[in-house]
């Protein structure tokens, strides 16, 4: 089982390239790729939770970008994954390897605070501090929004013809409320 971790940058052959059958709570599992189930792959042979967690931006190569099975409650993911208290919404992270939400995050006391395993979220800060807990491994802590701040933009290719689309994302490294794009 995995609670308030942030599994991110694996890669797996197979399956789940961030977690494979197993439970998780409180866990921020993105930026991971596989075949199937690129973030979470569950077998329809056991029931593996997934509470409170945000499996977003992961990649596969086959099917199934984020997740492949397993019991989703009150957790971010797309597509929907079905079960009570979910989101699909984008989560809000403040950036690529960075498993901090901002402070507009619809992850942000959306959780259900009676599965809470442990205390303390990934900063060491209290697991809940508003109405309820907030989904991934990070609690927003507002007096907690200190510190160096870096940030990056990465872009899906550094070539391309006119009018071919291409991908921007942010990667913001430390604690922020917020971040905008202003393009113009």
């Amino acid at each position: 089982s995995c609670a308030n971790s942030f599994v991110h940058g694996n890669e797996a052959a197979g399956n789940g390239g961030g977690l494979y059958n197993a439970a998780a709570t409180n866990a921020t599992i993105t930026g991971n790729r596989a075949n199937y189930g690129g973030g979470f792959y569950a077998s329809g042979l056991d029931s593996y939770p997934v509470n409170n967690c945000i499996v977003y931006h992961n990649q596969a190569v086959i099917e199934n970008a984020n997740f492949s099975g397993g019991d989703f409650y009150y957790s971010c993911a797309a597509p929907d994954p079905g079960g009570a208290g979910n989101t699909t919404n984008d989560p809000g992270m403040a950036g690529l390897h960075n498993p901090h939400i901002v402070a507009a995050s619809a992850c942000r006391n959306a959780g259900d605070a009676s599965v809470v395993t442990a205390p303390l979220d990934i900063d060491g800060e209290d697991r809940i501090i508003e109405a309820s807990v907030d989904m991934g491994c990070d609690e927003i802590h507002a007096a907690g929004l200190t510190g160096l701040v870096s940030a990056a933009i990465s872009a899906s290719c550094t070539q391309a013809i006119v009018n071919t689309p291409i991908g921007f994302e942010a990667d913001i490294q430390g604690r922020i409320a917020a971040f905008q794009w202003t393009w113009g």
